[in-house]
């Protein structure tokens, strides 16, 4: 049982996700990705 209320926990929080535009999370990993590569270059 207590599997069973994970899962349905992790599917109830997918929704939003999928109700976010694909374009709003795309330039939200796009910018992400800017950030990690930046911060990956200042520690280099």
């Amino acid at each position: 049982m207590h599997q069973n209320n994970k899962i349905e926990s992790t599917v109830n929080t997918q929704p939003f996700s999928f109700s976010t535009p694909p374009s709003t999370v795309n330039s939200q990993q796009s910018t992400v990705n800017n950030h990690s590569g930046a911060t990956g270059i200042d520690i280099k």
